[in-house]
């Protein structure tokens, strides 16, 4: 790919950005609203490397977000006591990068976030991809 067929990133503040995570978590159905609220919906920049070397073969740098609980199975939520608390984190800086527009950008977190709450409900990747939540 030639540098002027580079898009730059769309500029998103993390307050802007997280409103955006509001009005999808807000926009679910009550019930699936209601569990998706139990957890934590964290925004990082970019992806920790111990999170990328969390599983095998590791994560790309590029991912646009992330599960962390058991995948296989609806969670049970909140985890029991001793348990590691269930999280999904959306990636500002990636998620930027991989659109060309304000409008791509809210698609996009839309859809990621989506498919980490796919994962939360039990569902693995090929779960996922049969249902076009890739």
């Amino acid at each position: 790919m030639a540098p002027n067929e580079l898009s730059r990133p769309v500029v998103i503040p993390v307050a802007e950005f997280r409103k955006e995570v509001d009005a999808v978590v807000a926009g679910l159905p009550p019930a699936r609203r209601a569990r998706v609220r139990e957890i934590k919906i964290e925004i990082a920049d970019l992806p920790d490397p111990g999170d990328l070397a969390a599983v095998q073969p590791p994560f790309p740098p590029t991912i646009l977000g992330l599960y962390r609980g058991p995948v296989g199975h609806a969670v049970e939520l909140p985890p029991p006591a001793g348990d590691e608390p269930v999280s999904i984190v959306l990636y500002r800086k990636n998620l930027a990068r991989a659109v060309k527009s304000r409008t791509e950008l809210s698609e996009q977190i839309r859809d990621t976030l989506l498919h980490e709450i796919g994962h939360l409900e039990g569902l693995d990747e090929d779960d996922l991809r049969r249902r076009g939540m890739e």
